[in-house]
């Protein structure tokens, strides 16, 4: 199912200080606890349905971009160069999922890459699995919950250090801690590794692997854009070559169905969050 991107709320044209300043001024004019009634037109409070409806037109609609997070706050004025679907997804957070393709090296690069996806709970065992990762935000970081078929998750905690493009994020995924640049590329975003530590200990980067990741909006095989998300993870390392990659073109999980099979997830990553800020 291709991500979803509402134009009427992202790109439309919303209820601005015009219509509120209109609406104002009828309720002045009328008695208190008295309806306001358009000239020449029913009574919508009335009928139940039309009453909703309404009542959501008498709400002052938020303006484009109104909407701040950890990303769109990071990217300031760059967050318009994503494409609109990785616009529409890192505003509001979303579901994604798909089947995947899992790989390893050969001969020592295989044993190095299957070690390290044991340490990042990644399984090896088939070279394709389902899979699907919850994407939360908050004003302070970003969330990335992976899941794999067989119930292994990765879960990775990314804080805004600066903002675009000097600035970096931090990307916690267990012990390790990776600091990131970002390069932005035809709607896309590609992670740049700058530096990593392991609990705490800054290492020298040519001893740990280095990370290509992107994500970007591709066409589906019919030639219809924007349809899937494909994304990329590698891992290498000289002189061994590539150890581990995973990857997929995957496709948005409708939220009525993403909440009823994780209906605490959201809950739950609030709850981390509101620690994290009195622990720290």
């Amino acid at each position: 199912m291709p991500i979803a991107f509402d134009q009427r709320r992202f790109g439309g044209v919303g209820f601005g200080v015009a219509g509120s300043d209109l609406r104002d001024r009828s309720r002045a004019a009328a008695p208190r606890g008295t309806a306001v009634k358009r000239p020449g037109t029913a009574d919508y409070h009335s009928a139940p349905i039309f009453g909703i409806v309404a009542r959501q037109l008498e709400r002052p609609t938020r303006m484009p971009g109104a909407l701040q997070n950890a990303v769109t706050q990071w990217f300031g004025p760059a967050f318009d160069r994503l494409h609109p679907l990785l616009q529409a997804l890192h505003r509001s957070g979303g579901t994604l999922g798909g089947e995947i393709a899992i790989s390893t090296g050969t001969g020592l690069a295989g044993r190095i890459g299957r070690r390290l996806a044991r340490k990042l709970g990644i399984p090896v065992d088939w070279p394709r699995r389902g899979f699907r990762v919850d994407i939360v935000h908050d004003e302070q970081q970003m969330q990335w919950r992976r899941r794999f078929d067989d119930g292994s998750e990765l879960l990775s905690i990314f804080r805004p250090v600066g903002r675009y493009p000097d600035g970096h994020w931090l990307e916690s995924t267990g012990p390790a801690r990776m600091k990131l640049g970002v390069d932005l590329d035809g709607g896309g975003w590609r992670w740049r590794l700058l530096g990593v530590d392991v609990r705490g200990v800054p290492l020298p980067l040519f001893l740990f692997p280095r990370t290509d990741a992107y994500k970007r909006i591709e066409c589906d095989e019919r030639g219809e854009s924007g349809e899937r998300y494909r994304f990329a993870v590698a891992f290498s390392l000289f002189p061994f070559g590539e150890l581990l990659r995973y990857e997929g073109a995957l496709h948005a999980i409708p939220a009525v169905s993403a909440s009823s099979a994780d209906p605490a997830g959201a809950a739950l990553f609030a709850a981390h969050s509101s620690a994290e800020r009195v622990t720290t």
